[in-house]
């Protein structure tokens, strides 16, 4: 098992940053751990596809990859984090990680390699050049007939304008090294735009830490940069360098023109409610988890309650506007192709955070993050492999931030080491 090094010294406003990433996101469930949910409660050999799976438990500051039996064989921890918010596997065998509001590039062994930047959140794509698609975020002041259309409690924050601030989500690229390339965010990419998106307004929050106003109009939290593809002679949407994003506060997933930084493709709002992990399948289809949960008005209540106690967690479950589910979506037509849980099947409710991988053997690997609980189903909404997070604290559950499969073949010479 490895562990990771030292941490580099935080940032001043890493706590301000943190508490604003992880509004809704708690690290612990509210249902009681059990003997009879813990670990790999179900696998059906004939139907699982074989292999690994990474899950990541935010509370405790680890990745851990186990088998299909759950036994854990390789984690990575960091001693010294508030929370470990996501971490992918690369064909290196490294991982990249975002936690505490930095990105980090760490060895199969643990050692850091590098850790950057103190504004990144929620996933980080590779890319086919070696470089690094990253989240992050800026402060805007904006001028208030700018910002005004887009903030429901305007009214009420009128009188503190000099302290109401946009919370402005941006794609960072960045080189293999940790040097910033380039980047586009979302403000610039969707105020005025070629397809005619609507911004729909959020409300202002009071942060307790800072003493101002933040809006999080959009709340980026995932993104895939398209590649080669048959698909591109189809439809333009699907050219390389196109790039695939899911904007939670404004329950959308999009498409855009990097080199043109334009907007090509939007569908959602009114469909879905505070989405996460958008990808594209194969067949020009897209997969992503549906949280169910309307954000649209929901941070000035959390922010002005904020206790890492699952107080966040109760608050948007009164605004759950349908039961979280996976959905197959093909963006040429706008219709839905494929969901689960369907009708009288287990629900999967999770206010946020929450994964959904297509398998190479056609079945999906979905992680319902609030409930530390992941699950593989086939087509026909067969459950073939179940697992629980076997971590607890005071007797709770822990979270699952995301599950992800990776073949044998990709882990298995990093074992043998």
């Amino acid at each position: 098992m490895a562990c990771s090094g030292d941490p580099d010294p935080p940032a001043a406003d890493e706590g301000t940053l943190e508490a604003l990433h992880t509004l809704g996101y708690v690290d612990y469930t509210d249902e009681e751990a059990s003997k009879e949910r813990s670990g790999t409660v179900l696998w059906d050999r004939n139907k699982a596809a074989p292999g690994y799976r990474l899950y990541i438990d935010p509370g405790s500051c680890e990745a851990r990859l186990v088998d299909l039996a759950g036994l854990q064989v390789h984690r990575w921890k960091q001693w010294f984090c508030s929370t470990w918010s996501y971490g992918e596997l690369l064909p290196d065998g490294e991982m990249l990680v975002t936690s505490s509001s930095r990105l980090r590039r760490e060895r199969w062994n643990g050692w850091k390699r590098w850790s950057i930047r103190d504004d990144v959140h929620h996933a980080q794509e590779p890319l086919p050049d070696g470089s690094i698609l990253a989240l992050t975020e800026r402060r805007r002041q904006l001028a208030p007939e700018r910002l005004e259309p887009w903030v429901n409690n305007f009214d009420e924050v009128r009188e503190h304008l000099d302290d109401l601030w946009l919370q402005d989500h941006c794609l960072t690229r960045i080189s293999a090294d940790g040097d910033e390339l380039d980047s586009l965010c979302l403000l610039e990419l969707l105020e005025d735009n070629p397809i005619g998106f609507e911004i729909q307004p959020n409300n202002a929050s009071f942060d307790r830490q800072t003493d101002e106003y933040l809006v999080d109009l959009f709340h980026l939290n995932s993104a895939q940069w398209l590649v080669d593809s048959p698909l591109a002679a189809q439809d333009p949407m699907y050219e390389a360098g196109n790039v695939l994003i899911s904007v939670r506060n404004q329950d959308s997933v999009m498409i855009l023109d990097w080199d043109a930084r334009e907007l090509r493709w939007a569908w959602g709002q009114g469909q879905l409610a505070g989405q996460h992990d958008a990808s594209l399948l194969d067949d020009g289809n897209i997969l992503l988890f549906d949280n169910g949960v309307d954000w649209t008005q929901l941070e000035n209540e959390i922010t002005q309650t904020m206790e890492m106690d699952g107080t966040e967690a109760r608050h948007a479950e009164r605004r759950r506007v349908r039961p979280s589910r996976v959905i197959e979506l093909d963006p040429r037509s706008g219709e839905q192709v494929w969901e689960f849980p369907g009708l009288g099947q287990q629900r999967l409710n999770t206010v946020a955070r929450g994964s959904a991988q297509r398998l190479p053997n056609g079945n999906t690997l979905i992680a319902a993050s609030s409930m530390g609980y992941a699950v593989e189903v086939t087509r026909a909404g067969e459950k073939v492999w179940e697992f629980y997070n076997p971590s607890k604290k005071e007797e709770k559950r822990a979270a699952i931030v995301l599950v992800r499969h990776y073949p044998a073949a990709w882990v298995e010479p990093f074992l043998e080491r």
